[in-house]
């Protein structure tokens, strides 16, 4: 899978994906280009299912984004994942395609 490397174009499809996705780029050239969901809010169980039904989405893609639900320190819920791709080490159309799908999920 190819990296995209133009930044201009990561933050356009990151801003198409809507609010609750960010972008972090890196200047080094040793980590990651990595986009991160964000949820707050949601019932704990709410959160459970959706990280299982993109679990079950991520063994289909053959794609495993890093998933994190559960309670903060202030008691309320989250479900955090991050997306890139280790082959290209940096993100590729494979991790915007997986993002959109996974949008399908938490919005429905």
């Amino acid at each position: 899978m190819e990296r995209i490397e133009n930044r201009e174009e990561l933050r356009k499809k990151v801003v198409e994906l809507g609010d609750l996705w960010e972008l972090t780029l890196t200047e080094d050239g040793y980590d990651v280009d990595m986009m991160w969901f964000d949820k707050g809010g949601e019932d704990y169980m709410v959160f459970a299912e959706q990280a299982y039904r993109i679990a079950q989405l991520a063994e289909k893609e053959n794609h495993h984004p890093r998933t994190l639900y559960g309670h903060d320190d202030d008691g309320s819920t989250y479900l955090r994942l991050v997306l890139f791709t280790n082959d290209c080490k940096g993100l590729s159309q494979k991790d915007f395609d997986l993002a959109h799908k996974i949008n399908e999920i938490v919005n429905n």
